[in-house]
């Protein structure tokens, strides 16, 4: 009904106050000075409003918003994938303790398609450790990928990380599987090295990115 806060206060007076000329009447001009200083109170406060929403939050009320729930920008995070995970923060929170919270967690931070393996499967005297598989297809934050395993996994449990990478060599696959920092590659690539044969199998072994390795050619 009324755009200004001074409107709204100059109807509010006794119909003799408001019969002076516009130009005139005092009170009017008092009320739309004050009503200016009003109006800005009233932007600030629904802008206020509306960065304490994540979703519509500018980048440096993320920040403060990350700190109010223990959870930091990482390195190299973009802005909207930082803003789904302070949104995800809650339903993380609810699943934490179970696989697929874990897998959730990991998941906001840019490694989907995680899966948990108990290892009371295979050895049952490890009744409390638990293999964690990352497929990998960029750099690895471990920092990041090993303080939200800490954060959401079951307290009880011993989370040993596995790194599946996946390299591609004159447009062949090569699986490479690892623990922590240490690869070990056994795959076959057809006519992608230089060798005698024409289906070479290649073995090798890297540490920190580093492929060294060595053709097993045939006849």
């Amino acid at each position: 009904m009324f755009e200004h806060f001074g409107d709204y206060m100059f109807y509010l007076l006794h119909a003799p106050l408001r019969k002076l000329k516009a130009g005139e009447n005092q009170l009017k001009i008092f009320f739309s000075v004050v009503g200016e200083v009003f109006d800005g109170i009233q932007e600030d406060i629904f802008r206020l409003r509306e960065q304490k929403m994540i979703s519509m939050a500018e980048p440096i009320m993320l920040e403060v918003i990350g700190q109010d729930r223990d959870m930091f920008r990482l390195q190299g995070e973009s802005i909207e994938a930082y803003r789904r995970r302070l949104q995800m923060k809650a339903v993380i929170a609810e699943m934490a303790g179970t696989a697929e919270g874990l897998k959730l967690a990991l998941e906001m931070i840019g490694y989907p398609q995680c899966s948990v393996e108990p290892l009371y499967l295979t050895d049952r005297s490890r009744w409390a450790e638990i293999y964690i598989d990352v497929p990998v297809s960029h750099d690895i934050n471990y920092d990041a990928i090993l303080t939200e395993t800490l954060k959401v996994k079951t307290a009880r449990t011993l989370p040993h990380l596995r790194f599946a990478y996946t390299i591609r060599a004159d447009e062949k696959v090569i699986a490479v599987g690892g623990i922590g920092g240490e690869l070990k590659v056994k795959a076959y690539i057809c006519k992608s090295l230089s060798a005698s044969a024409t289906d070479s199998i290649l073995a090798a072994g890297s540490m920190h990115t580093v492929l060294h390795a060595k053709v097993q050619g045939g006849t």
